[in-house]
């Protein structure tokens, strides 16, 4: 074991992926020499996030980072603590187990309390990256996925439907348009394959029945947030009146906030992003609370190759844990910003790759980010 060490610095960094996204790093530096990353990816409130991170810096410079993960999550517990709190403490708290692996020199899912499997399954988004959204196109790009080694890719027909224009007769034609897209990409990637449909918070309840009646034929692995945001007693209603599962959580924030959608059993799978709703062990703690109401966990991830490592190291440890989200494409520079080390292999995340380095098992080349910086 290395000898205590402190925190001297929290640097964030945002990066370009040419995606239309970005991504949103963290690194925690410690007069150790050692530092840990983390990542906050969401697009959209970048600078209020990077904002946080430098206001919350003061909380965590100077202290142990072995002896700050738990106690800091009560920043996230302020009345007046919204999206981009939560992001930056995420990012955080994922680069504190990074360097909680790092000085203890064990692999962050060890210190969880082990893995629970040998082998993480993944399923690829056809999400950022993915131009040709016809039937044809995203056929194609399901069929590469397969190719790839995934067993499980994942569809967002509906592209930017909203609740309101369902009932309409431009909403009925973008939801056939949609049921198409599925059927081409069951098509292409033929029966042993998972398909999974993401709705993107679009449809009304009404919509929803008749889309997953329309979606019977192609054995659909879920509806993902089907429903205009997160209302538990709609998506208990919905899970309960149609043959597939119900995915949702993504854009709930701390464990509190699950409460009713876990104790109404308002989803079948459960989708906390370790990015967003409070970092690694906020993920943990939510995953065993839907273990004791049978529900599976299915990390959301559809961003990042920090994320990934992170997610992936939660997942180990998970018994109730189904599946895990990663983007079907990713920037050029991924591969040389990990040095070779990214865990995704083949559609899977395997064991041995997860304990072959201490952390969280990938080498950040922050040369790379700083190439990539969003100016």
């Amino acid at each position: 074991m290395r000898p205590a060490a402190k925190i001297t610095a929290i640097r964030p960094i945002v990066c370009a992926t040419g995606h239309d996204r970005t991504f949103l790093f963290v690194l925690v530096d410690t007069d150790a020499g050692l530092t840990g990353v983390g990542e906050g990816s969401q697009s959209d409130q970048d600078a209020a996030v990077v904002a946080n991170v430098h206001q919350l810096a003061p909380h965590y410079v100077g202290r142990n980072p072995l002896d700050v993960i738990e106690a800091r999550g009560r920043l996230l517990t302020n009345d007046r603590t919204g999206r981009a709190v939560f992001v930056a403490v995420s990012a955080i708290e994922q680069a504190l187990w990074d360097l909680a692996g790092k000085l203890l020199e064990v692999p962050v899912y060890q210190l969880l309390g082990g893995s629970c499997r040998d082998r993480l399954r993944c399923y690829a988004t056809m999400g950022a990256g993915v131009t040709d959204r016809s039937p044809a196109g995203l056929a194609r790009e399901a069929a590469r996925c397969t190719a790839a080694g995934y067993t499980g890719v994942k569809v967002g027909p509906f592209g930017a439907l909203t609740p309101e224009q369902c009932a309409g007769p431009a909403g009925r034609e973008r939801l056939r348009e949609g049921i198409e897209r599925v059927g081409a990409v069951r098509a292409a990637v033929g029966r042993d394959v998972d398909v999974m449909v993401e709705c993107g918070y679009s449809l009304d309840y009404p919509a929803a029945l008749r889309v997953a009646a329309a979606l019977e034929p192609y054995d659909c692995f879920w509806l993902e947030a089907p429903l205009s945001w997160d209302d538990p007693a709609e998506l208990a209603r919905l899970r309960h009146a149609i043959p597939q599962r119900v995915a949702s959580g993504e854009r709930t924030h701390g464990r509190r906030a699950y409460r009713e959608l876990i104790e109404r059993q308002a989803v079948g799978v459960l989708q906390p992003d370790v990015k967003w709703t409070g970092g690694i062990l906020e993920a943990k703690k939510i995953a065993a609370w839907a273990e004791t109401y049978q529900l599976a966990l299915a990390p959301h991830n559809n961003s990042g190759p920090v994320a990934t490592a992170a997610s992936a190291h939660l997942s180990a440890t998970l018994p109730n844990f189904l599946i895990l989200e990663t983007p079907s494409h990713a920037p050029d520079w991924e591969v040389d910003l990990l040095r070779g080390t990214g865990l995704v292999e083949n559609g899977a995340v395997s064991l041995e790759r997860l304990r072959a380095r201490p952390g969280l098992g990938i080498e950040f080349d922050e040369a790379v980010a700083r190439r990539h910086e969003q100016s």
